[in-house]
């Protein structure tokens, strides 16, 4: 389909609009303008949008104000400006119109892209708006977005700060130089703002670009970390090329904030860079090992990029009790154990329990991801010449909330002996836990 087919074709006599969105007859083949003809079937699409308020009627008076008075439909193609979804997008936010649509006079000698301006700032606008925050309302997502409240806030003339949502953790003087200094490559208000923390933190042209091309600085929602972040390696020696690890080390500190908790990204924060990203690279490492061999560092940073580590951290959790195995002092033969409590701390450590006892374990994932639950596993160690075989004989459920002993499972969920009792009693007096009553 050529987009520009038909641009210069003349206006249809009558309006379109208003038909297409009351569901009356109308002829899409009459309508020679292509673009024109795409933003009708884009709004007979829109028939079946729901959560906004009165859009059938609210929509009708925007669109016909734009097919009667501008050359927005005719000018732009959906694909070059979704129109119609943005006109349901100003529909949710009518409360916060200011002036009406019908009061609305174009400069017929502006471009369309400039006569949309125009249109929003006539309904919405107070004050003047920075041209690049428009993208807001071209933001895919419910009718009502961060981004276009931001949006709303500026023209109206009210803080930021104010917005629901809006980290607090921004400084002032970096949100005025986003505002009014974003109109140049700034694509959004994210943009505007990562930009400006990186001129304020005099950032080399090394970390710019890593950072602005980094998913999670897409959006404010990492701000009160991200920005500390990049303040931490901006500070860096400028003869150490430290940008190059800025990737692995924003994904672990997102990792370990989604699944370990702030607190803990927070106190990794203050570790001095050097020493941070070798954590980075540490954890990371960890989570991507493969077939009981460490990746290279150059692997790692590779995998960390991808949504693949959300994933990993999500199939383990913290241990309990520090995840060093337990080995009773009985039973000892050549100076080894015989008896080991090992905590179970991975879904594939579950799935391995379940498959060797017979039993539903693999079924605690959420309970121990969430800290409600922790899972020991009760082995005999059997060594033959230069070979330990581990033989489950037992699987434990500890609350964590209250260190005591919900369970204790021998194969297929019967009881276990009173040899295995006695090593389970060791264990639980020497990590001080509650015996099961």
């Amino acid at each position: 389909m050529n987009l520009h087919h038909g641009r210069a074709a003349a206006r249809p006599q009558a309006p379109v609009m208003p038909a297409v969105l009351s569901g009356r007859a109308w002829t899409a083949r009459l309508l020679r303008n292509n673009c024109f003809r795409q933003h009708c079937h884009a709004a007979a699409r829109s028939r079946r949008v729901i959560g906004v308020p009165h859009w059938h009627a609210l929509g009708t008076r925007l669109l016909a104000v734009l097919e009667t008075r501008s050359r927005v439909l005719f000018d732009l193609h959906p694909k070059e400006l979704g129109v119609v979804p943005a006109i349901v997008r100003l529909a949710a936010y009518a409360p916060s119109w200011v002036r009406h649509p019908e009061d609305w006079q174009p400069d017929p000698s502006q471009h369309a892209r400039a006569q949309w301006a125009s249109f929003l700032r006539h309904l919405l606008a107070l004050y003047p708006v920075p041209e690049f925050l428009d993208s807001a309302w071209h933001v895919f997502g419910q009718p009502e977005h961060f981004d276009r409240d931001c949006w709303i806030a500026v023209a109206q003339g009210r803080s930021l700060k104010d917005v629901h949502g809006f980290p607090s953790s921004m400084k002032s003087r970096v949100l005025h130089a986003a505002l009014n200094g974003g109109d140049g490559e700034a694509a959004s208000l994210a943009s505007a703002v990562w930009r400006a923390e990186l001129d304020s933190a005099r950032a080399q042209p090394a970390l710019r670009h890593v950072v602005l091309t980094h998913r999670l600085f897409q959006t404010l929602a990492w701000h009160a970390l991200g920005s500390r972040l990049v303040e931490k390696f901006a500070a860096a020696p400028a003869d150490a090329p430290v940008a190059a690890h800025f990737p692995l080390v924003v994904d672990a500190l997102h990792t370990i904030d989604a699944h370990q908790g702030r607190a803990h990204a927070e106190q990794l924060l203050r570790l001095p860079i050097f020493a941070l990203m070798r954590h980075a690279v540490k954890f990371v490492t960890g989570l991507m090992r493969v077939g009981g061999h460490d990746l290279t560092e150059e692997q790692v940073r590779a995998a960390a990029g991808s949504a693949e580590l959300l994933r990993l951290a999500a199939r383990r959790w913290r241990p309990m009790l520090g995840g060093i195995p337990f080995e009773s002092r009985s039973g000892w033969v050549d100076g080894h154990p015989t008896w080991r409590v090992e905590e179970l701390c991975t879904t594939e450590a579950l799935k391995a329990e379940a498959r060797a006892m017979r039993h539903c374990v693999s079924g605690y994932t959420g309970r121990c991801h969430s800290g409600k639950s922790a899972i020991f596993s009760v082995r005999f160690l059997k060594r033959e010449k230069a070979m330990v075989n581990a033989l489950s004989l037992a699987t434990i459920e500890v609350a964590q909330a209250t260190r005591s002993i919900i369970q204790i499972k021998a194969p297929r969920n019967t009881s276990p002996g009173h040899h295995v009792m006695r090593i389970i009693n060791e264990w639980a007096s020497s990590n001080h836990l509650e015996p099961l009553k």
